[in-house]
């Protein structure tokens, strides 16, 4: 068995689709976050496959070989939500399980918000609800420090600059020392025409997310927690049950954000 790619048409763009295990399965869908992308966590999930489970993993607008729409407003939550809507439909997709970390979290919990006809269980790793990360961005000090990379990131030109200088010397150098474990593995993609900038436009459209519609999910809902993010307060993982009817957290102690390279048994086996 091996991964396919195929490319889905979606929203006014095209994305590159990967895809592993039986096509007669039931469907899991896994959303990356930054600055992964589909071959990264479709590596990390293969597992699920000798459960007779089909597993789609996108590469989301603006990483690895999927399109990479210039305008910042283009990288909107509202509007990644909707890629991910209408590739659940185009494909004829039915009772997902729909898994997002990081970035892939947020369009998880937003999709699921908007949609819940199309997601049958979501499962969401260090990623906080939406409402919950806004609130704690802008009155938190502690996540607001944590987040201070975000003001980088914003800057125009800057920050692709440093990310790629020296075969991305210094983007690597971040992530090691947040204990990602396959950073190698991840600078192919980056070099794809127009990557970086791409990325980067998600945090610089964050502005355009202030104001999302938000009710309380309405399917079983588990957040997985690596306990030593750098990045994120755990006890945002708490505070995003309040956005739940039947949410739970899985806290996973020596481990950080980057947990389902880290511990993928323990997530597998609470999935």
């Amino acid at each position: 068995m091996k991964i396919e790619n195929e490319k889905w048409k979606v929203n006014g763009i095209e994305l590159n689709v990967a895809q592993y295990g039986p096509k007669d399965g039931p469907p899991v869908i896994l959303l990356h976050g930054f600055p992964e992308n589909s071959k990264a966590i479709i590596e990390a999930f293969k597992d699920l496959a000798e459960k007779s489970l089909h597993i789609i993993a996108p590469d989301q607008r603006g990483y690895g070989v999927s399109d990479k729409p210039k305008e910042i407003k283009n990288y909107s939550l509202e509007i990644l939500t909707k890629d991910m809507e209408e590739l659940i439909q185009n494909m004829g997709l039915k009772d997902v399980t729909l898994v997002g970390h990081d970035w892939g979290g947020m369009v998880a919990w937003f999709l699921t918000n908007r949609r819940p006809d199309l997601v049958k269980k979501l499962i969401v790793i260090n990623s906080p609800h939406y409402e919950i990360f806004k609130r704690n961005f802008l009155m938190n000090p502690v996540q607001l420090l944590k987040s201070s990379y975000i003001f980088l990131f914003l800057i125009p030109k800057l920050p692709e600059i440093v990310l790629n200088w020296d075969n991305f010397a210094v983007f690597k150098f971040f992530l090691h020392r947040s204990a990602h474990p396959k950073t190698d593995q991840l600078q192919e993609a980056w070099k794809q025409e127009g990557a970086i900038t791409s990325m980067l436009n998600w945090y610089r459209a964050m502005i355009y997310n202030l104001r999302l519609p938000s009710r309380n999910i309405q399917v079983p809902t588990l957040l997985v927690w690596g306990e030593d993010d750098v990045f994120l307060q755990k006890e945002m993982a708490l505070q995003s049950l309040h956005y739940c009817n039947d949410g739970k957290v899985k806290f996973i102690k020596n481990a950080g954000h980057w947990v389902h390279h880290q511990r993928i048994e323990e997530i597998i086996g609470e999935l």
